[in-house]
């Protein structure tokens, strides 16, 4: 079914989103100390 594809592309996209803001975050915090 078409709906299942897009729920499981859309929740890997907002993983990857959220990873890359961890690191960013992480980075910063590194940074800035």
């Amino acid at each position: 079914m078409a709906m299942e594809k897009y729920i499981a592309i859309g929740s890997i996209v907002m993983y990857a989103i959220f990873a890359a803001e961890m690191i960013t975050l992480f980075n910063f915090m590194i940074e800035s100390t």
